[in-house]
Order: C-alpha cells, then structure tokens, then sequence
C-alpha cells in the first residue's frame, strides 16, 4: 500500500491471542490514518514473515518439497479515527471471529482443517 501514497508510521509483529502473531502497519495518507493487521497461510502453515523474499523463498522451497505451491495472504484493514487502542481491539475482534472460519474457504488439499491457538499451522481434525 505504501506504492499508492500512504506512508508507513509504524510497523512490527503483535499478538491477537496467545501464539497468534501477526504483522502490523500502520499507515497515513492526506491525514487519514490506517492500521493493518496481516499474515500469510503457506500450505497449511501460520506464518508471519517479515520479509517478501523470505516468504517467497519458503514457497519457492515447498514447492520443491511438498509439490505445493498455495498461499494466502489475510490482510484485515481499519481506520483509525484518532482512537488508536479503539481501532486495535475492533481489528483483534474481527479477526478472533474471522479465524475460525478460514478453513472453509482456503483450499487445504483435505477436509475438516481447525486452526490450533497453540501452534501456527492448520491441524487436522480427528475424533
């Protein structure tokens, strides 16, 4: 985003819940601020890379490996409207519902995914 004008003030890695990280921006363009949260999903995995080369190189490296090439990147936006704390716990609860149900839509190559809040990848479910 930082390409169509908004300048970057600030960035890092925060938490929505114990041993979920995501990345952060936070953005400004013509007085108008936003905050980001993201992360990408690569095969299965939670990951949040630093880096697009680095993210680049683990697919690049999996696709050698596992014959898998799929990504996601979760990208959740907000304004900010002089209420930074506000506009932190509207993402974090939009995102603790939004979690859940990223299994339905991403495609996992098997059924029945559930995002484990004790590790950063999909598990599989079983009885």
């Amino acid at each position: 985003m930082t390409g169509t004008g908004w300048k970057t003030l600030g960035s890092g890695i925060t938490h929505l819940g114990p041993n979920l990280p995501v990345n952060y921006l936070l953005l400004e363009r013509q007085g108008g601020r936003l905050l980001v949260y993201y992360w990408n999903i690569q095969q299965g995995q939670w990951r949040v890379l630093s880096s697009d080369r680095i993210n680049k190189l683990h697919i690049f490296l999996s696709t050698l490996k596992r014959h898998r090439s799929d990504w996601t990147l979760v990208r959740l936006i907000t304004p900010v409207n002089g209420n930074m704390e506000l506009a932190r716990k509207s993402l974090a609860a939009f995102a603790q519902q939004l979690i859940p149900q990223l299994p339905k839509f991403i495609s996992m190559g098997v059924n029945d995914y559930h995002i484990s809040q004790s590790k950063y990848h999909l598990n599989r479910n079983r009885p």
